[in-house]
């Protein structure tokens, strides 16, 4: 990657394969989309929710 934003193509292809692999959970906590937050993220990243609320393909490091 060139450190740029994904494309909406690249975006949607990446998102899908994502939740093919890992049925939409996220590589960070495991949860899914609607299920709480775990606290501990919740306080490190200062969130204002306590739920997921959706799920993000990062530009990065490509993982869901």
């Amino acid at each position: 990657m060139n450190g740029r934003r994904l494309n909406t193509k690249t975006y949607i292809t990446g998102y899908q394969l994502c939740k093919y692999r890992d049925g939409e959970r996220c590589a960070i906590c495991g949860g899914h989309i609607g299920n709480p937050m775990p606290a501990k993220l919740t306080r490190k990243w200062k969130l204002t929710t306590d739920k997921i609320e959706s799920l993000e393909l990062d530009h990065i490091d490509g993982i869901l």
